[in-house]
């Protein structure tokens, strides 16, 4: 097994990439989220990198960086007993959290089922264990560890 990979860094977009790929691409990925918050039955309808309110609706994030209402490095939309629901999911590797960044979170989901995107949504951090430990993960309800993702790789086999 590769232990290392020289010449690079990985950085948390490669790794949003890697997961929205996934979400796509696996129901069993996806569960390893959904099931967290109690959603047993569903459809991931589509997968969004740095998602953020522009005023007028939900836009992908453009160059000139966040809005005041910040950006959700992922969003899944999915389907669950005919209803259309999200999780907003914050990637950390080893980034400091931004001022109010679980409040904000919060807004842009509020503000997506005021206007009707969808009726539910979730906030979740995916961080290294040793990162969801600290006070930086405080008031994220939801987490999922980079290392459970590892194994769910493992558990692959491929």
């Amino acid at each position: 097994m590769m232990e290392h990979i020289f010449g690079a860094s990985i950085v948390e977009r490669d790794m949003d990439l890697l997961f929205l790929e996934e979400f796509a691409a696996s129901q069993e990925f996806a569960a390893l989220f959904l099931n967290k918050c109690g959603v047993e039955e569903f459809e991931v309808e589509r997968v969004i990198h740095s998602l953020h309110q522009d005023g007028e609706g939900c836009a992908i994030a453009q160059m000139k960086g966040e809005t005041s209402r910040g950006e959700s490095d992922m969003t899944v939309i999915y389907r669950c007993h005919s209803e259309r629901r999200a999780l907003l999911i914050e990637d950390k590797i080893d980034a400091c959290v931004q001022p109010h960044q679980r409040q904000r979170y919060e807004k842009r989901g509020l503000e997506a089922v005021e206007s009707g995107e969808y009726v539910a949504f979730d906030v979740f951090l995916v961080a290294p264990e040793g990162y969801l430990g600290t006070s930086a993960a405080a008031g994220y309800e939801n987490v999922v560890s980079y290392e459970s993702i590892r194994d769910y790789f493992l558990r692959q086999g491929t």
